[in-house]
């Protein structure tokens, strides 16, 4: 678990906070499960918290784990090799990701399960990986933040980013992506998938027999609220801290939206009525926490800090 650390300016007072960065468990590939093979089944090993398509092999007899652990790591004692066979006629890449897999011979894909239980907003992600593909083939690194409409009931993608590369790789190199959002909502799940290939076509995976995806030290990277220099950012608004609305001083302002924007990057536009000498807004429907402020004077652009508490 990692930590940001921000600077908050408020009244003349100097806040210190810190806002935990969520990681995946076991992202060094460190944990791994021993499955033991019985009669012509094969053996498998099962990275912890992560799921793999390894548990077909108790059913199906004779194959290779598609997903194999690998000393051959970036650093630490093991990483993720990923191996594209073929199961039943049909080409099946090496994959982990971060869900849950029950086998259906009939329609593999449909016993994939994608997604964990997540409430944070990353800005991107790194993973270091090696590359040998087969034929033209290409791999594939992805997340993506998901949450479910309460209304339709079903799952939205809130942002993502993905990497596809056909090139060779014999070292391990560091693969950073950024992850872009369409919507200021806060997620309730991620999803990350990684696999050897990177091809699909309805139910039947797309890729090259023999291609190797080696890949460590996954890591998701935040950005720390930016707090922008203002000669005194405590009068732009009151109360503050403050629980159900705020107030902007008329002559401070021209009543066009205020924007806030939270230390995990989730923002909120705030409309502002009229009421005496002052623009109001209602916030009681905004979470608890640090906010910065910015908005446009008669004058120029101007940067805040807000609290909002229950």
């Amino acid at each position: 678990m990692g930590y940001r650390l921000g600077l908050f300016l408020m009244s003349g007072w100097l806040w210190l906070f810190t806002a935990a960065a969520q990681q995946i468990p076991n992202s060094d590939f460190e944990e791994w499960t021993y499955h033991e093979g019985r009669f012509l089944n094969r053996s498998y090993h099962q990275p912890a918290y992560w799921t793999t398509g390894n548990s077909a092999l108790e059913t199906i007899p004779g194959i290779e784990p598609p997903t194999r652990k690998s000393a051959d790591a970036h650093s630490g004692n093991a990483a993720v090799l990923l191996v594209t066979t073929k199961v039943l006629g049909q080409v099946a890449p090496g994959n982990i990701f971060l869900g849950s897999f029950k086998l259906n011979i009939t329609r593999p894909v449909s016993g994939i399960k994608l997604g964990k239980p997540f409430a944070d907003k990353p800005g991107g992600f790194s993973i270091w990986y090696k590359y040998h593909p087969e034929s033209g083939d290409s791999c594939i690194l992805s997340v993506y933040l998901c949450r479910r409409n309460k209304i339709t009931k079903k799952r939205e993608v809130l942002g993502g980013g993905k990497f596809v590369s056909a090139t060779k790789q014999d070292e391990y190199v560091k693969a950073t992506i950024n992850i872009t959002y369409d919507s200021i909502y806060t997620p309730d799940s991620i999803i990350a998938v990684f696999c050897s290939s990177a091809g699909y076509k309805g139910e039947q995976a797309v890729g090259s027999e023999g291609s190797m995806l080696w890949i460590d030290d996954f890591e998701l990277h935040y950005e720390p609220l930016t707090i922008l220099k203002d000669d005194n950012p405590s009068l732009e608004l009151y109360p503050n801290p403050a629980s159900e609305y705020i107030y902007i001083p008329k002559e401070l302002h021209n009543g066009s939206p205020v924007e806030l924007t939270a230390i995990n990057g989730q923002r909120f536009m705030l409309s502002l009525t009229h009421t005496n000498n002052n623009w109001k807004s209602d916030i009681s429907g905004i979470p608890p926490g640090y906010y910065q402020v910015i908005f446009n004077t008669q004058r120029q652009r101007k940067v805040g800090r807000l609290c909002i508490t229950r």
